[in-house]
């Protein structure tokens, strides 16, 4: 039987910053995922909050992170994925989905909506029938932010879909990025982009097009296309499922895959066998057999409640492989549907190489390192910073490996 360097459980964004850190350290990785992860419901932003801040805070996960550690998680994503643009501790400005503007970290180039401070036109390109879009509404706040351009509202539709808008029915953002990436589709936006080009030919220096579910970076016709153009275009962020998500998602396990790491998709961890503060192995549930995987290290990064990494029930709460001691506030939720809630605070309290601890402060296993969701003190939403935890604790977990 193969006893593997490591196995990470979980297959997000932390899972898959382990596994490409730990397989480009000449590592046997194996990624066991029970699903597609969450990154396909993510605008592929990496997001880093107040980092020092957020760092002072006891136990936050970036408490476990130095700044130098930090930025050379941030250096080896710049290499994984040079289509990523930003720059530590300056926040780069990209469009909410409706329209407004917030800064962020690391974002796709296209995402970046620097280009429409200087507008003095700006374009907003409305595919007909796209799902969670409302174009008047996003148009209102462009004028509200960018108040020095003249903003109008450019209707679009394909003949591929043509049955879909007779129906009424909602598209997809992922469907019509996945059409836009094709030859067809290309060719179409390429025609449909030069007439918009063409009409407005006075106002090319200070014309910036807004386009919603382009998803550019990721593809390769469309990164040539954009180019091509005399214009900038600016994507903004989606409702999941976004497509930004989804091609991050695929690219990542590509880049797994061609490291030489295993991948097994469908794989539901059942149990750990425990032998003295260490895990020799796991068994799971895949494709209806029962297989048992052994390993010198493990990473648990099973994304916490919203991931099922953390099981609740009526009257339990227990993280499900290893049982590992969960860190659960005292009070659950809090008044403000909108503010902090306390239960986002619930995880696996760790020591600063991310071995999670049991209540006395003692390691509870010596060769399982826990990253990304599952790690108590922090909320993903206030904190602004559920990208930059998920790559920094993922790559510091892969070199633990």
């Amino acid at each position: 039987m193969i006893v593997w360097d490591g196995i990470i459980i979980g297959g997000g964004l932390a899972g898959l910053v382990a596994g490409i850190t730990a397989a480009e350290r000449g590592k046997q990785v194996m990624l066991v995922a029970e699903g597609i992860g969450s990154l396909s419901f993510t605008s592929g932003v990496i997001d880093f909050g107040d980092f020092n801040a957020l760092r002072d805070r006891q136990d936050h996960p970036f408490s476990h992170i130095s700044e130098d550690q930090a930025l050379q998680s941030v250096s080896k994503w710049q290499e994984l994925c040079p289509f990523y643009t930003g720059s530590w501790a300056k926040g780069q400005p990209i469009l909410t989905p409706l329209g407004e503007i917030r800064p962020a970290g690391y974002v796709p180039y296209s995402l970046s909506a620097q280009p429409l401070e200087a507008a003095r036109e700006i374009v907003l390109i409305a595919p007909q029938g796209l799902k969670d879009f409302f174009p008047g509404l996003f148009a209102s706040n462009l004028a509200l932010n960018f108040p020095q351009a003249i903003v109008t509202i450019k209707p679009l539709q394909v003949d591929r879909f043509a049955q879909h808008y007779s129906l009424g029915k909602s598209i997809l953002p992922s469907d019509y990025a996945k059409y836009w990436a094709s030859v067809e589709g290309t060719d179409y936006l390429r025609e449909f982009l030069m007439g918009i080009i063409g009409e407005l030919a006075g106002m090319k220096e200070g014309l910036v097009l807004v386009f919603p579910g382009l998803s550019a970076s990721f593809e390769p016709l469309l990164r040539d296309l954009l180019k091509s153009l005399t214009v900038s275009i600016v994507e903004p962020t989606i409702f999941p499922p976004s497509p930004v998500g989804m091609n991050l998602y695929q690219f990542l396990r590509k880049k797994f895959k061609d490291l030489g790491g295993e991948f097994l998709t469908n794989g539901k961890v059942e149990a750990a066998v425990i032998e003295e503060g260490y895990c020799p192995s796991i068994s799971l549930q895949s494709h209806g057999k029962t297989l048992e995987l052994k390993a010198k290290s493990f990473v648990l990064a099973t994304g916490g409640i919203f991931g099922g990494g953390i099981q609740v029930g009526p009257r339990t709460i227990r993280e499900g492989i290893f049982d590992c001691p969960l860190f659960i506030p005292e009070q659950w939720t809090s008044d403000g549907f909108l503010g902090p809630q306390p239960y986002t605070q619930t995880g696996i309290e760790v020591d600063a190489e991310l071995h999670p601890l049991r209540s006395d402060g003692e390691i509870y296993l010596h060769n399982v390192y826990v990253c990304g969701r599952m790690l108590a003190h922090w909320d993903p939403w206030t904190d602004h910073c559920g990208g930059g935890v998920a790559l920094t604790t993922g790559h510091r977990a892969g070199t633990m490996i």
